[in-house]
């Protein structure tokens, strides 16, 4: 029987808990490129393209891009990776920066301009007490909201960061999929356990999708990489990978 969305995310999440537990120098450039490859290689509605790596976006902030697409909308985020390591300082990690300034500011700033919604995804196998209500354990891939991490870290007088702190600002990347708040409108768990500032960016209707978007959700080859690179370099030329997520035949069983 096919996975669901839900069960495919829930796998990959698990999967990360056991690899970083297993292997605690992995680095969160070999989870990204594993996250992406394994969510399409799972699920059919899941549709991943992976890019050249580079040096650290300049205008972007931001390694990945996420569209989730439901039957009214589709939802548009960028996400930057961080892994986390027990008992390290994680205040470096948020705050970090390059000859083009904060990492995390552009992704703000960058949000603003191009409207989608910025996130953070945290790689752990600590299972600390996450926002999720469900108290979610053995997962290691949660999402967190920029603004809030930027508000309450950036914009307060320095101070050691720990991954609880982290984890405690965030959900399992699975409950975007699983959480019984998105099976009647994506945006009310957003507002519920990310920001409400972010749940009025990177909304799209279905008819206003980029052409990027509708070519790889219409596509019927398996192997597009190459061509779509070449085709669409312009407009992902500031990630390092898109994924493009049909939820619109996802089964309504919740998890």
């Amino acid at each position: 029987m096919p996975l669901t969305i839900c069960q495919t995310f829930k796998i990959c999440s698990q999967e990360i808990f056991k690899w970083i537990t297993k292997q605690n120098s992995v680095n969160e450039e070999s989870i990204s490129d594993w996250l992406m490859y394994k969510l399409n290689d799972l699920n059919s509605n899941i549709k991943s393209i992976q890019f050249n790596r580079f040096e650290e976006s300049h205008t972007t902030g931001a390694d990945y891009e996420l569209w989730v697409i439901n039957h009214t909308n589709a939802n548009r985020y960028r996400i930057q990776a961080k892994r986390l390591r027990t008992g390290q300082d994680q205040y470096y990690g948020i705050a970090y920066t390059n000859k083009s300034g904060m990492q995390i500011e552009k992704l703000i700033i960058d949000a603003e301009k191009k409207d989608y919604t910025p996130l953070y995804s945290f790689y752990n196998n600590e299972n600390i007490y996450s926002k999720c209500a469900q108290n979610i354990k053995n997962e290691g891939v949660y999402i967190a909201d920029a603004y809030e991490l930027f508000e309450e870290i950036i914009n307060k007088p320095k101070t050691h960061i720990s991954s609880d702190f982290l984890i405690s600002k965030s959900v399992p990347i699975s409950c975007l999929f699983c959480c019984p708040l998105t099976h009647y409108f994506n945006n009310r768990f957003i507002e519920r356990y990310l920001n409400k500032d972010s749940s009025k960016q990177g909304i799209y209707s279905l008819e206003n999708l980029p052409n990027y978007v509708n070519t790889i959700l219409n596509s019927k080859q398996k192997n597009i990489e190459e061509w779509f690179k070449k085709e669409f370099s312009y407009d992902l030329n500031n990630v390092c990978g898109l994924i493009v997520i049909d939820n619109r035949n996802r089964n309504k069983n919740i998890i």
